[in-house]
């Protein structure tokens, strides 16, 4: 079982790599959930780098849940 300490110990080192190495990708910004598991799908069968573009402009065209239902 991991202590209280511990966890204390590896959360730090954790966001301390995150900060260091970690990708900014919009789907990790807040952004409304809908939009959250659009991003997950195209992420099921894609490179992360590549679903940014295509993300961004699903954004930019869709800017709300009825507008991607009407399309």
């Amino acid at each position: 079982m991991v202590s209280g300490s511990n966890i204390v110990l590896i959360r730090s080192s954790l966001l301390s790599r995150w900060e260091k190495n970690g990708a900014d990708f919009p789907w990790r910004r807040r952004i409304p959930i809908w939009q959250a598991i659009v991003a997950e799908i195209m992420l099921q069968r894609t490179k992360a780098d590549q679903v940014v573009p295509v993300f961004r402009e699903f954004r930019r065209r869709y800017r709300s849940a009825a507008q991607f239902s009407a399309a």
